[in-house]
This record gives C-alpha cells, sequence and structure tokens, in this order.
C-alpha cells in the first residue's frame, strides 16, 4: 500500500504527464502558437494555476516536451540494420513531436534552432546513431514527410494508406540502396 507521501508524488508526475500529453497534442494541431494555456488547462482537466504549478510558462511547456522526445529516443535507439521499415515506425511513432518541431523551425529566422531537437530521432531512427547533413536532408525528412503527411495524400487521392507505404519504401530503397538491403 502507498503512503500518501509517495501516492501524492505519483498523483503529481500524473499530472505533470497528462500536462505534457495534452500540450503535445494539442501543438501538433494547432501549433505552439494558436495554443493557449487556458485551453491546455481545460483539455488537461485542471486549473490554470496548477499548470503553472509545474511549468513556468508554455515555453517551459514546450522545452519538457522537447526534453522527454529526446530521453524516449535515446531509450529506444534502433540497431544498427535495423532497416528503413523500423525507422519509418519509429518516425510514425514520434509523428506529434516531429510535427511540433518542424512547425517552430519554419516560423521566422531564429526560431531553426529547434531542429536541432531532432538530432535525438535521427540518432535513434537511422543506422543506430549516424547522424549529420545528408542524414537530416536526404534520409530523414524523406521519412518525416511521409510520415506526416501520407494519410492526407491517401484521402486526397484515395490511394489506401498500405499501399502508399509499400510504394514508398519501395522506392526510398531504390533511392537509397543499403538501406534496401536492411529492409525488413
Amino acid at each position: 500500500m502507498a503512503t500518501g507521501s509517495s501516492a501524492s508524488r505519483q498523483d503529481s508526475e500524473q499530472t505533470r504527464q497528462r500536462i505534457l500529453d495534452v500540450s503535445q497534442r494539442l501543438f501538433a494541431s494547432r501549433g505552439y502558437d494558436g495554443t493557449g494555456v487556458e485551453h491546455i488547462a481545460r483539455q488537461a482537466h485542471i486549473a490554470r494555476s496548477l499548470l503553472y504549478y509545474y511549468f513556468k510558462n508554455k515555453e517551459g511547456i514546450l522545452q519538457a516536451i522537447l526534453e522527454r522526445h529526446a530521453q524516449r529516443s535515446r531509450q529506444q535507439r534502433l540497431e544498427p540494420g535495423a532497416g528503413i521499415e523500423a525507422s519509418l515506425d519509429s518516425i510514425e511513432a514520434n509523428g506529434e513531436v516531429i510535427r511540433i518541431i518542424l512547425m517552430e523551425a519554419l516560423k521566422e529566422p531564429g526560431s531553426e534552432r529547434v531542429l536541432m531537437h531532432l538530432e535525438p530521432l535521427m540518432a535513434a531512427a537511422l543506422e543506430g546513431g549516424e547522424t549529420g547533413l545528408n542524414t537530416m536532408f536526404l534520409r530523414l525528412l524523406p521519412l518525416a514527410t511521409f510520415a506526416l503527411l501520407r494519410d492526407r495524400w491517401c484521402e486526397l487521392t484515395g490511394a489506401d494508406p498500405s499501399w502508399a507505404r509499400a510504394q514508398f519504401l519501395a522506392t526510398y530503397s531504390e533511392l537509397h540502396p543499403a538501406a534496401g538491403e536492411r529492409r525488413a
């Protein structure tokens, strides 16, 4: 049986995680600037003052989301040779955070520093730690773009998402032969 103190800490951590989960979903769908603290508090079913107990401001929430993402990415690092399908699965699983990072990076000059938060994902998802210019622009961003836009593209064209995934992976493997050799 949990003591009052440990139950209180557990409730506190659950509330903090709920705030982060709600904020991540809202930032991904409405954008950081389009999401107010009041809306986060309402969706998390807490008072706005309680949100400020856990986070100094909305920027603090964003930083905590990015730090949580980086920590999870380091823990979920793929083994070298895991294959392009495993990389795409990893990227799809992190779709909300990738969407937030890309939206923030495209805002205005100076905001592109948020792209550095993609590095843990690159290291986790691609070649068991490979990073750099080519990895970012020739490997990660095509995978991320597909993962983020596939369902919308399929809705517009009437294409089956499974077919689109198979076609994308086949074409990607042709363009990146080393990745194709490891395709599961």
